[in-house]
């Protein structure tokens, strides 16, 4: 086994980088993209109003790279935490003041095993959107593997902008692949990887 440094990997990582045609950078070079930057996106790195809502813990994959670790203790799903993060988000949607340019729907686990958590939100987020005038840019966070015909028909009715696949979460299933594919083709809603 070779040891290397961050700085060495940082290197190669840099080197790549500048191999891939019309790769662009903003928000000091945190944000790498290509194409048009993604308004989930800008909402990381730009400032602008926005945020996301935590809908629960419990995922399918057990991968390396999560940013959770999948024997914490709180990995079972509390139905009190989840009603007090949805009545914070209905009250912070009372304040007039408040005009999110984006949202996203994310968990600690795998997003998409939450539809009754997700067809919860999608009326708070229409009342706010109408009272408001406000286009809401919805993006939501997926391992992809419950992406199949009738959970894209659902997420479009939920008025979901934005797919943020995490591919490696399946260790790069074909099937996840494939679904990627399909809502690329379906044409109504962007796919990122993140």
């Amino acid at each position: 086994m070779r040891t290397v440094s961050h700085e060495e990997i940082m290197k190669l990582k840099y080197a790549d980088r500048e191999t891939v045609e019309g790769l662009e950078r903003h928000a000091d070079g945190n944000c790498i993209h290509l194409g048009k930057i993604s308004p989930g996106c800008e909402t990381c790195f730009t400032g602008v109003l926005g945020g996301g809502i935590q809908i629960g813990q419990e995922c399918m994959c057990n991968c390396a790279e999560c940013y959770y670790d999948p024997n914490r203790s709180d990995r079972q799903e509390h139905p009190e935490k989840i009603k007090d993060v949805m009545a914070d988000f209905f009250r912070e949607g009372l304040n007039p003041n408040w005009m999110p340019r984006s949202y996203s729907y994310q968990s600690t686990g795998e997003t998409l095993m939450y539809m009754d958590k997700l067809r919860a939100m999608g009326p708070v987020f229409k009342q706010i959107e109408d009272t408001r005038g406000i286009n809401i840019y919805h993006h939501l966070y997926t391992n992809g593997l419950l992406l199949d015909d009738e959970m894209l028909e659902e997420c479009k009715k939920l008025r979901i902008n934005e797919f943020r696949f995490h591919v490696s979460a399946s260790n790069f299933s074909d099937k996840v692949f494939r679904n990627m594919e399909r809502v690329r083709d379906d044409g109504t809603i962007t796919v990122s990887v993140e």
